[in-house]
């Protein structure tokens, strides 16, 4: 099970974050916050060594004894896969200069404020975002969709962003490649006409639109009219007399 893992140097916030944290992701991550930064790269040490995965690694921006992005960084050095989050004071405007720079040398990957009123605002859609990104790159992936284009082709790429932007678990492979290739064969296609769709139920498509890739996986992309009621509303003048 992989780990999401957190340090907070404060016993309130390390609290009150371990709360959240385990309401929200337990039992799917294995929810670990310390309260002290040299404990925690113990920790980080120890998973690494037992071949144990670290989903997230989240870090306050200020700590009594370590600060949140030297943490991350040697945080990254145990786990380079781990998504990195900074945890910030709402409020602290000297971090301004920090923040973005550590973003800039890609120290750091997202961050979120604290205090919170809720999870749900802030903390919840970071973390679920960077999961989302950790799973994606990490966890075995269902793809329903894979797509075949030629090195230099654009299509391919177009038509993966926007099946990725509708949830649609997808791969991009090159026709020159060894996969691709096999893939073509065993569905009998030629590479005449690029890009080539091989849906997960073996529909084939060759250089498909938006609308018909949608149809092929089962999306309706007409409305039907016997949903639909319609009606006419009159309007009058007010200058107009009545009769």
């Amino acid at each position: 099970m992989p780990a999401l893992f957190a340090v907070a140097s404060d016993d309130s916030i390390r609290a009150a974050l371990e709360a959240v944290l385990r309401r929200r992701y337990e039992p799917d991550y294995r929810v670990a916050v310390s309260l002290d930064p040299e404990d925690a790269l113990r920790q980080l040490t120890a998973y690494r060594n037992a071949g144990e995965q670290v989903a997230v690694v989240v870090a306050p921006f200020r700590m009594t004894a370590h600060d949140g992005i030297p943490f991350l960084v040697a945080a990254h050095a145990l786990h380079p896969g781990a998504r990195r989050v900074v945890m910030l004071d709402v409020g602290d405007v000297t971090a301004a200069d920090d923040l973005n720079q550590a973003l800039t040398l890609n120290q750091i990957d997202s961050y979120f404020g604290q205090p919170w009123a809720s999870p749900e605002e802030e903390l919840y859609p970071v973390l679920g975002e960077a999961l989302r990104i950790w799973a994606r790159e990490h966890e075995p992936r269902y793809d329903k969709a894979v797509i075949v284009d030629a090195a230099n082709g654009v299509r391919g790429a177009q038509l993966r962003g926007w099946l990725e932007r509708n949830t649609v678990a997808s791969t991009l492979l090159l026709a020159d490649d060894a996969p691709a290739r096999a893939l073509l064969a065993n569905h009998a296609v030629a590479t005449d006409h690029l890009p080539v769709v091989v849906l997960y139920n073996g529909t084939v498509l060759t250089d498909p639109t938006e609308a018909e890739l949608a149809e092929a996986l089962g999306a309706s992309t007409h409305p039907t009219r016997d949903r639909y009621d319609t009606g006419r509303v009159y309007a009058r003048s007010s200058s107009s007399t009545t009769p």
